[in-house]
């Protein structure tokens, strides 16, 4: 988990660590990416959808979803640290 403030480059970082991942040879199509700022991602977060996937532990069926063994989420707000 990467936790700072809002426009310090999480985001830019992890754009850098998936680019490096495809560049030594780790497939595209592993890969998972999603930023809750979309619009439509964000209001999926705000009723608690994809926290409910990440705290059930269900992100496990996005492997046979997506083909995906590699999970990267920017701009998750709130979340298990925060009440």
């Amino acid at each position: 988990m990467l936790l700072g403030a809002r426009r310090t480059g999480k985001s830019t970082l992890l754009y850098q660590i998936i680019a490096e991942m495809i560049q030594k040879t780790v497939p595209p199509q592993s890969i998972l990416y999603l930023n809750l700022d979309e619009p439509i991602l964000n209001a999926h977060a705000q009723e608690g959808f994809l926290m409910d996937i990440y705290m059930n532990n269900d992100i496990k069926d996005w492997d046979k979803i997506y083909n995906s063994n590699k999970y990267f989420i920017s701009n998750m707000k709130g979340g298990p640290h925060k009440k």
